[in-house]
């Protein structure tokens, strides 16, 4: 039996089922890490059988991990006061319709009714639109909330064409930011591609920052499903969204994600146990004790270094411009913005996990270039206003000297080029009073025979594993790392052991490192190595979903029978629990 809550002028009842037993509630979970290493989660408690919300939970109900690693939660809060206060929500998919697109097509009529059905219980007076694109505005439907309708527009959807990427998301967002929405509604689009966009081009004359300031305008929400680009993230950062990459999961978790995001009851938010600005995702586990409700989540961590957009922005972080060529101290490797345009609001953004007090600042042009009064770099400090360096003679060099030393988290370089110029940074330089590199950039710039020395104590440390020593290869493996904080191989090794070990938090963490570390040096061995050592992992803990998704992405990365031999496994295994 449940007693009602009305919530707001609009007369909505919320369920309130507190008599029956909490071992017919289930969870949807939802991570955001806009914030990190603060993550906020948003979880939608309802009935099994009825699909009502349930609003008896307590911070002391939930049991939270990330990455199999108990944590505490801050900032509790049930969020009925807010459904209240804006029931009215208009959803609108901006949906790439080319010929790639075909499966998300499919997975979206699929799950269209399970997704408003998660709006509509958690007290939400919903309506739900669909945009599609190509190089162009493909086909618009208005906002419904005829479900059946939705799908019908849904069901019409072509995937076809589209070879010739980017497309032409822009001006798809803006067209349905112009499409009629309730006055009193909240706004959320979700955007769902696989390919880039055209910017400032014969397609659109449009540039995403004055997308981003239109939607903003209109206090729209975007959650974009896409590649895992700087452009997207960007976005939804901007917009108070969340990024999936499209890669991660298969689409049709994803939109039951979003409506569990949309629908959400509770919230909270903790302090992530890994505070490296890594760029790995992360695994999220809700339960409630003693019961059998628990769900989980991806978020993706930031990395250290972040930008507006990168040259050759369709290979990621193999693009050979990428921010991180920024760090490493050779003047040959630099980061340059999108090949597209060139503008005053491209940037380099450096996050510090702790605060360094720094004296000065430098950075250094990209052979071929110069830094003029006319092509120049702009440093802020922790948001504040924008300094201006001192180049020197030859344009080689800008200096930033500060009038004091100050503690410093953040670190946001602007570029300022002139009209049709383009520019690039090759390298950053922040220095301590005393003038020795902070160390989140010294670790970057390890000598070579310091590099020979890590080697030397992770293939001794190899020899402890396989004579069955895990105890002492891990100490050696520790050491290589001390060493060389850049070895992926010694992260990768250090992560099997203590799988080895049973330790398996610090295992998944150790592997999460060997992954960002081979991404950013091109070694795709250990890091397929490290995404099999995760899965076995959760295997293990029999979190089958989350071994597919690693042994996927190490199948993707450096394709083995062994790898496709798992993902098999997996879904047999997957299929099982589902009977």
């Amino acid at each position: 039996m449940c007693a009602f809550k009305r919530l707001g002028a609009a007369g909505l009842l919320l369920a309130l089922c507190a008599p029956y037993s909490l071992a017919e509630t289930r969870l949807q979970v939802n991570a955001n890490a806009n914030q990190f290493p603060y993550v906020t989660v948003r979880v939608r408690a309802f009935d099994a059988n009825s699909g009502n919300s349930v609003l008896s939970l307590t911070k002391e109900k939930l049991l939270v991990s990330e990455d199999l690693a108990s944590i505490g939660i801050e900032n509790f809060d049930l969020l009925a006061d807010q459904i209240a206060n804006s029931p009215n929500v208009d959803v609108m998919f901006v949906f790439d319709e080319t010929g790639s697109m075909a499966d998300e097509i499919a997975a979206l009529l699929q799950r269209t009714r399970n997704f408003a059905d998660a709006i509509a219980q958690g007290g939400i007076n919903f309506r739900l639109g669909l945009l599609s694109f190509s190089d162009r505005i493909e086909k618009k439907y208005d906002y419904t909330a005829d479900v059946e309708l939705l799908k019908k527009n849904v069901s019409a959807l072509i995937a076809t064409g589209g070879d010739d990427e980017p497309e032409n998301q822009l001006d798809a967002l803006i067209a349905a930011a112009n499409m009629a929405a309730r006055p009193d509604a909240r706004r959320i689009f979700i955007l769902v591609t696989d390919a880039p966009y055209h910017f400032q081009d014969a397609v659109t004359p449009r540039r995403p920052e004055d997308v981003i300031a239109a939607l903003k305008e209109q206090g729209i929400q975007l959650h974009v499903v896409g590649p895992e680009l700087d452009s997207y993230k960007n976005m939804t950062q901007e917009l108070v969204g969340n990024f999936y990459d499209k890669d991660s999961d298969d689409f049709s978790s994803i939109v039951k994600n979003l409506g569990g995001e949309i629908s959400a009851n509770y919230q909270f938010s903790y302090r992530s146990p890994r505070m490296l600005h890594d760029g790995t995702r992360r695994f999220v586990r809700v339960a409630l004790q003693g019961e059998a409700a628990t769900d989980a989540a991806q978020y993706v961590a930031p990395w250290f270094i972040t930008a507006s957009s990168r040259r050759e922005a369709g290979r990621g972080d193999e693009s050979p411009y990428a921010p991180q060529q920024a760090l490493d101290g050779d003047p040959a490797t630099a980061w340059f913005p999108s090949e597209i345009g060139m503008a005053n609001n491209e940037w380099l953004h450096c996050a510090l996990p702790t605060p360094r007090t720094i004296a000065k600042v430098t950075v250094v042009v990209p052979q071929g270039y110069t830094f003029s009064d006319h092509n120049n770099v702009t440093l802020s400090l922790d948001g504040g206003d924008d300094l201006h360096g001192t180049h020197s003679t030859d344009g080689a060099l800008l200096t930033f000297e500060l009038e004091q030393p100050v503690p410093v988290r953040q670190l946001h370089f602007d570029l300022r080029a002139a009209s049709g110029s383009r520019l690039g940074i090759a390298d950053i330089n922040a220095y301590f009073p005393d003038g020795g590199l902070i160390p989140e950039l010294a670790v970057h710039r390890i000598s070579a025979s310091a590099k020979e020395s890590a080697k030397d104590s992770n293939d001794r440390g190899e020899q402890a594993y396989h004579a069955g020593k895990l105890g002492e290869s891990v100490e050696l493996y520790l050491a290589a790392i001390a060493t060389d904080p850049e070895s992926a191989q010694a992260y990768s090794n250090l992560g099997l052991s203590y799988w080895k070990l049973k330790k398996y938090p610090e295992s998944v963490a150790a592997n999460r490192s060997a992954i960002a570390l081979g991404k950013q040096q091109g070694n795709p061995a250990v890091m397929a190595g490290s995404y099999y050592n995760i899965a076995k992992t959760f295997e293990e803990q029999k979190e089958y979903r989350q071994a597919l998704m690693n042994f996927w992405w190490a199948q993707k990365t450096m394709p083995k029978p062994v790898y496709e031999n798992a993902i098999q496994r997996m879904n047999t295994l997957i299929a099982k629990d589902a009977e």
